[in-house]
């Protein structure tokens, strides 16, 4: 409500009471990294997690790991879970996101499903 009437002091429109803007398209819950390991030999577990927790703190659920010191780095990514999240809305940053291509699941959640409106 409050973002309408901002709106319309800016741009002087008047959107429709039935016609909802969904201002809240980012979700809060993103999956990121989360460094694990000692001093010069970190590793990675990817998790899903509140936008607003910092990056070692809370997470909701474990999801995979990736360790850059092995020849060649090793990604493992539970592909139900991860697509399960990606379907729900969760936005993955974009290391996270470019090891979802890499491995072929980030389109996936078009193939098993639409974003789901719950």
């Amino acid at each position: 409500m409050v973002a309408q009437q901002i709106l319309v002091l800016l741009v002087g429109v008047q959107i429709p009471t039935g016609l909802q803007i969904n201002f809240y398209k980012n979700m809060s819950i993103k999956i990121r990294l989360q460094r694990k390991g000692r001093k010069k030999k970190a590793f990675y577990t990817i998790v899903v997690s509140n936008s607003r927790s910092p990056r070692n703190g809370k997470f909701i659920e474990k999801i995979g790991f990736y360790n850059p010191n092995t020849n060649p780095y090793t990604i493992s990514i539970n592909v139900d879970k991860a697509v399960n999240w990606l379907i729900k809305g969760a936005q993955p940053t974009c290391t996270v996101k470019s090891f979802l291509l890499r491995e072929g699941i980030y389109y996936q959640k078009y193939i098993w499903g639409k974003k789901s409106k719950n």
